[in-house]
């Protein structure tokens, strides 16, 4: 029979960022997400907490179309998230992992996420938002350096750092965050928090993370258990 070619998904125009979860529920192992509902105003930080960890990270995959939800709609400036082409809806998000893979590129390449001819200024500008600028520099090739030269400087703390540098030089519209200071010194967890004030600061961001005190700071918080949200809300508004 005669297969009708598939409609070719739309390239999203630049994110606002707003951001629903409406009735999604999903199935795992672990019971799955069920019957989530939030919304989320452009340009807020919303932290997410408690439930299990897995449950948290399906919410960042839905809106990164890397997992469908099994009821429900994920919507993007009220259009829903299917409707887009993939890789153009990725390119407004940006993710900083809890372990990225920096090895086998430069830091120049890392940051401009393999960009033709990229700005050095804007990559200098975005290591300087997270304080590596200045490390950076003192290394012998300083942007051009190899991550792979100083594989044994660079911890997990600094690792995330440089993530979130790719994060600021990308600008995009909404930033997931993975756990950003879990298994870290008190030095390294500061200069974390500088950071995410800073990259987090008039866009959209959603961080995962089990540390209230890095939560406290977000506009507002979603505590979750058993897949569902059971509170929202500031973090004055869950004392109270």
């Amino acid at each position: 029979g005669i297969v009708a070619p598939e409609t070719p998904k739309r390239v999203p125009p630049k994110f606002e960022g707003r951001v629903g979860f409406y009735n999604v529920s999903t199935s795992d192992d672990n019971g799955g997400l069920d019957d989530v509902t939030l919304k989320i105003r452009p340009n807020r930080r919303t932290a997410f907490t408690g439930g299990q960890l897995g449950h948290r990270k399906t919410l960042m995959r839905l809106l990164l179309k890397l997992e469908q939800p099994d009821n429900g709609r994920v919507l993007i400036d009220g259009s829903d998230a299917t409707d887009y082409d993939d890789a153009a809806l990725r390119s407004q998000i940006g993710a900083v992992a809890v372990d990225p893979i920096l090895m086998d590129a430069t830091i120049s390449e890392y940051v401009a996420a393999g960009e033709y001819d990229p700005s050095e200024r804007a990559i200098k500008a975005a290591l300087a938002e997270v304080e590596l600028l200045e490390w950076v520099e003192s290394l012998p090739s300083g942007v051009d350096t190899p991550f792979e030269d100083y594989v044994d400087q660079l911890s997990k703390g600094r690792k995330r750092l440089f993530s979130m540098a790719r994060a600021a030089y990308a600008k995009p519209a909404i930033l997931i965050i993975d756990n950003p200071t879990l298994d870290l010194d008190e030095d390294e967890k500061r200069a974390i928090v500088v950071a995410i004030d800073r990259i987090s600061r008039n866009r959209t961001t959603l961080m995962i993370t089990d540390d209230l005190r890095v939560a406290s700071r977000f506009d507002s918080i979603v505590f979750m258990e058993d897949g569902r949200i059971v509170e929202h809300g500031s973090h004055g508004d869950l004392i109270e």
